[in-house]
């Protein structure tokens, strides 16, 4: 995804295939779930692509509480307790996932890693 690039190029035919050809490879792929830990809109939009249930922080903890609306579980916790970047740990976590090794993940409601 190359979001940067394509906002300086908003109004060109090929940022337009390109973010395309990103929705159609989101497709063709079978996710069991996304994790937004990010709470952005535009996160929000691209994991929305994925057409996979999506996790994420809730309005009151995400960056941009709207983001929080595409969102299919959401989890809450304080930004004062948090380190910069803790949410990528924290928001498995607070899903019921267990991290096994660096790459993977246990997740009780799907019952494998990922």
């Amino acid at each position: 995804m190359k979001w940067r690039q394509w906002r300086k190029h908003l109004f060109q035919a090929e940022t337009w295939r390109e973010m395309g050809r990103l929705k159609q490879a989101l497709l063709q792929e079978a996710f069991d779930f996304v994790l937004d830990s990010q709470g952005l809109i535009k996160s929000a939009c691209f994991a929305k692509m994925a057409k996979s249930p999506i996790y994420g922080l809730d309005k009151h903890s995400a960056r941009e509480g709207v983001a929080a609306l595409a969102y299919d579980k959401s989890m809450s916790y304080r930004k004062v307790e948090m380190p910069f970047g803790a949410t990528v740990i924290c928001l498995p976590r607070c899903l019921g996932m267990q991290c096994l090794r660096r790459r993977y993940l246990v997740c009780p409601f799907l019952k494998q890693a990922v």
